[in-house]
C-alpha cells in the first residue's frame, strides 16, 4: 500500500487501468464521492466500513474530477485520469492529511524546479519563474506540494 499525503485545496491525480484496481482509503468514513463520468465508464464501489473506495474502470474514457466528502469534515479532489501504461497506475492507497514543512532532502531537480522530501509534503522551489501551478493550484517562487506521485509542475508530469 502507498502512503500519500494530501493537502487542502489541491488536485492531486490517480491513474486508472483497466486491468488494475484503484482503492483509495481514508483514515474517516465517506459519506459521499462524487464524479463526472457515468457507471458505464467508470464504477465505484464503497467498501470497509465505508472508509475506502475502489474504482473499477470500464472505458479509456477517463478524465475527471472526483471530491470525496468525509464524516470528520474533510474533502479531498482528485483528477481520475486513464493510462494506458500499467505500472504508472495506481493501486492502493492510504490517503492522510499533509502537514506544511519547509525544509528537507532533495529528490528531484532539473533546469526548472527542485524538489525536496519534507516528510508529509513537498517542498518545492522553481528555477524559472514567479508565477507557476503545481498540481492545478498557483503556486509562486516556493512552497509546498502535496506528497503525490506524480507532480504536476505548469502541466508536466513529474515523478519523484
Amino acid at each position: 500500500m502507498n502512503f500519500f499525503y494530501v493537502l487542502a485545496n489541491q488536485f492531486v491525480t490517480v491513474f486508472l487501468s483497466i486491468n488494475t484496481l484503484t482503492t483509495l482509503t481514508f483514515v474517516s468514513e465517506i459519506n459521499n464521492c462524487d464524479y463526472g463520468v457515468s457507471k458505464t465508464i467508470l464504477d465505484s464501489k464503497i467498501r470497509r466500513s465505508r472508509t475506502s473506495i475502489s474504482f473499477i474502470p470500464k472505458s479509456d474514457a477517463i478524465d475527471t474530477n472526483m471530491t470525496c466528502y468525509l464524516a470528520n469534515g474533510k474533502m479531498y479532489v482528485f483528477n481520475l485520469k486513464w493510462t494506458d501504461d500499467r505500472a504508472k497506475a495506481h493501486k492502493n492507497i492510504a490517503i492522510f492529511d499533509a502537514e506544511k514543512k519547509k525544509s528537507g532532502r532533495k529528490v528531484y531537480e532539473d533546469k526548472e524546479l527542485k524538489i525536496y522530501d519534507a516528510g508529509k509534503n513537498y517542498f518545492i522551489e522553481s528555477k524559472i519563474s514567479e508565477k507557476n501551478n503545481v498540481n492545478e493550484y498557483p503556486f509562486g517562487k516556493v512552497g509546498v506540494s502535496s506528497k503525490w506521485r506524480p507532480v504536476f509542475f505548469n502541466n508536466r508530469e513529474i515523478w519523484p
